[in-house]
This record gives C-alpha cells, sequence and structure tokens, in this order.
C-alpha cells in the first residue's frame, strides 16, 4: 500500500461502508468524501461526513499508519487545523487525537490491492496491456479528447514561455519553434539556438538576397569551412564573415550533428530549406493565424533547398541530381507540432476560441503516424484514423503509461472498477 493508492481509495470510496465504525467504534456515514488537494495541506478538503449523531463538514488527512501523523508533525502546521477525519490504512497506535480515525486495511477488496500491484510492476509496453483495449468507445473518445487538450496546453505553456523571452512578438515565437522542429529531435536545441541569435527580423531584410539568408543559417551553425575550395562554400564563406562583423553576431555554443541521420535530413539541406521559408514567407505567424484551408498550410512548408544543394548533400560532396524538396512526413509533422501547437497557444492566449477549435480540427484532418509506439498500440488492439489519435495516445504512453500513473488514468480507473 501506499498513499497515492490509499487516497484514490478514498476518493472515489472503493471500500466496503455498510456498518462503518471508527476506531472508537462509532458509527461514521460519508456523505462527501471531499475535494483532493494537490497542494500544501489536508489530503482532502470540503468533506461531509456524520460520525454517530452529529454532522462534520472540514478537511480530511490520509495516511498509510497513524503514528504517520506524528512522523509528518502535522501537529505543529497550522492547515491542520480544521481536520475533521485521520483515514488510514493501518491504526498502529492510538495517538488521542481530537478527531477520529478510520481504518481501511478490512475494508477495501483485495482484488484491487491485486490489480494495483500488478499494473505497477507489469514490464509490458504499457502496464494494462491485456486489458486497456477493452475500454468502451464512449470513454475511451472522451478520454482522447481530455489528453489531446493535455498534449496541445502542455506544448503551449512552452510556447507561451518563448512569447515572453521575445516582448510578445508572435513572428518570433513562429520562427523559433519551426526552427527547433525542423532541427528535430538531434539538432532541435541547436537550430533554436540558432533562430534566437538570427531573428526572423533580420533574415526577412535579405529576403531579396536569398543567398545571403543561407550563408548566415549555415554559417552560424558553423557549416562553412573557411578555407573550403568548394566555390558555392568559398562565396558563402564571404559573405558570413562580412554579415558577422556588420550584426556583431556570436558564436553558436550548440553545435550541430550529422550522426545516424539520413541524407535528406542533414542539417545542410533543412537549414537551406529554411532559409527558402523565409525567402517566400514576409509574415510567417500572420499567414498562420489566417485560418486557411490545410492546402494552403501544408504549401507553406513546400520548399525546397537552394540549387545548390540539387547535386549536393554536403559541401565539396557531389551527388545524383535530387531536388531536396520539404517531404510529405515533414510537412505533416509541421501541421502537428508547430501549426496545430502556435494556434493553440494564440487561442488559449488570446481567450479566442476559434483558434483552439482550428489546432485541434488540423489533428483530426492529417492522417495517423507511424512510429514505434503507435505501432505497440496498434499490436495490442488499439485503432488510429489520425494525427488527432496518435497524439493521444503519445501523450498516454508518455505521461501515464511511462510514469505508471494508472490512478490518473481513464483507462486505470475503468480497470480498478471493474469487479472481476
Amino acid at each position: 500500500m501506499n498513499e497515492k493508492l490509499l487516497q484514490y481509495i478514498w476518493q472515489y470510496q472503493l471500500f466496503n461502508k455498510a456498518s462503518l465504525v471508527t476506531t472508537e467504534d462509532d458509527p461514521i456515514k460519508i456523505f462527501k468524501p471531499g475535494v483532493i488537494n494537490h497542494n500544501q495541506g489536508p489530503d482532502f478538503s470540503n468533506a461531509l461526513i456524520k460520525i454517530d449523531q452529529e454532522i462534520w463538514a472540514g478537511n480530511i488527512e490520509i495516511h498509510i499508519n497513524s503514528t504517520d501523523w506524528k512522523r509528518h508533525q502535522h501537529v505543529l502546521e497550522d492547515h491542520y487545523d480544521t481536520i475533521i477525519l485521520h483515514v488510514v490504512w493501518n491504526h498502529d497506535q492510538d495517538l488521542s487525537l481530537p478527531f477520529p480515525t478510520l481504518e481501511l486495511k478490512t475494508l477495501v477488496p483485495k482484488l484491487l490491492i491485486e490489480k494495483y500491484t500488478l499494473l505497477q510492476q507489469n514490464e509490458s509496453f504499457i502496464p494494462c496491456e491485456k486489458q486497456g483495449h477493452s475500454i468502451s468507445f464512449i470513454t475511451l473518445e472522451k478520454f482522447k479528447e481530455s489528453l489531446i487538450a493535455e498534449r496541445l496546453q502542455q506544448k503551449s505553456n512552452d510556447v507561451l514561455k518563448v512569447l515572453n523571452k521575445v516582448n510578445g512578438d508572435w513572428e518570433e515565437v513562429a520562427w523559433q519553434v519551426i526552427c527547433k522542429n525542423m532541427g528535430g529531435k538531434v539538432n532541435g536545441e541547436a537550430f533554436e539556438s540558432i533562430a534566437k541569435i538570427l531573428s526572423f527580423k533580420l533574415l526577412s531584410k535579405y529576403r531579396y538576397q536569398p543567398i545571403y539568408i543561407e550563408a548566415l543559417l549555415l554559417g552560424m551553425a558553423g557549416l562553412i569551412e573557411p578555407n573550403s575550395v568548394d566555390v558555392y562554400e568559398k562565396e558563402l564563406n564571404e559573405i558570413f564573415q562580412h554579415l558577422k562583423i556588420k550584426h556583431q553576431l556570436t558564436e553558436l555554443k550548440c553545435k550541430v550533428s550529422f550522426l545516424r541521420m539520413r541524407p535528406y535530413q542533414f542539417p545542410t539541406i533543412r537549414l537551406s530549406q529554411l532559409a527558402m521559408l523565409v525567402l517566400q514567407q514576409e509574415h510567417l505567424f500572420s499567414t498562420i493565424i489566417e485560418l486557411k484551408p490545410i492546402k494552403v498550410y501544408e504549401n507553406l512548408f513546400h520548399v525546397s533547398a537552394s540549387k545548390y544543394w540539387d547535386n549536393h548533400y554536403c559541401f565539396d560532396v557531389q551527388s545524383k541530381f535530387q531536388k531536396k524538396i520539404i517531404g510529405k512526413n515533414m510537412i505533416n509533422n509541421f501541421m502537428i507540432n508547430t501549426l496545430s501547437v502556435l494556434l493553440y497557444a494564440y487561442g488559449f492566449y488570446h481567450k479566442e476560441e476559434k483558434y483552439i477549435e482550428a489546432a485541434v480540427a488540423i489533428l483530426i484532418k492529417i492522417p495517423a503516424e507511424k512510429n514505434k509506439t503507435i505501432e505497440g498500440f496498434k499490436q495490442i488492439g488499439f485503432n488510429f484514423f489520425s494525427a488527432y489519435d496518435t497524439q493521444a495516445f503519445h501523450q498516454l504512453k508518455n505521461k501515464y503509461c511511462n510514469e505508471l500513473k494508472c490512478l490518473n488514468c481513464t483507462i486505470g480507473h475503468q480497470i480498478f472498477r471493474n469487479p472481476e
């Protein structure tokens, strides 16, 4: 038994309440178990109970053992002056407290404890791998709605932190978020650092000199070799050195990497594509919040690296001709992890529901993602039709299953409450 499980049992009243008595054998009825408190103070507030013939209203504290009250030194804290009931798993000592104690050890079904123990010790893909897919359709849909809201809110919180750092400039927010996403897991942090130094406003000054934008991005990433014999690289270096002095640019501390990466994902290609994105979009965020049809948004990211990269993946090494266009999968990635998040953050910040609805609508229209996590859920019986579904299950896996938060999970609730 642990305190989280005991709180869960009390919150949902998962124990035998027939002929309920305190440790002093006084009859007790629970009218309201109270509202769980996630902050400092008693575990539950605003409870309503009846002991013998007297009705009590106030707070409830939960402990594994009665002596935990003394061990936690609650007697010294003012927060606990309004306690009306001490709920414990094991009444190991009478402390002569000014309120009654209720012991639950003999009142909780053993099956519930066994289910919880099995879930916590299960090392499968998810703890409830054998039971989780049996959740009802309506319950699952409501849970997905909650998971999507959680995920978008969580990501939008990161966006709003950026907004605060750039003094409310949404264009710069969009630029930094896009750059981080373009960098992916390997180079996301480095690309974001580049975006912080090379603002969208700065790069936009060279919209009619695309080679300048590319020189700034590749140079700041440390990808231009000063002593190269490659003609294009030499030209980029001359431009970068000039602009570096002109704009007093500082060196990037976080370096880009080519590690375990397919050629079309190389940072050279991605940074050139970013340069072309700047070239094509004078007002990046303004376009995003116009709430255009999804095809317009897809075209926003449908850009190609500059001509030099048609025959290159790295400087001074020629390759077979291929236009380095941002592919469909990467565009979908932008729609899911950048566009929908920016719209949600903007809607949340300005309290405009239409942007929040637009963010969710985008996820519904994008095809389901294909990755290891989603494949794992498919193998145990779940189906996916859109990015809305897959994003919800990413949230489930990362924030509930991986952290064994079965007590906070709708699927976990169903398992615990099932009498079988």
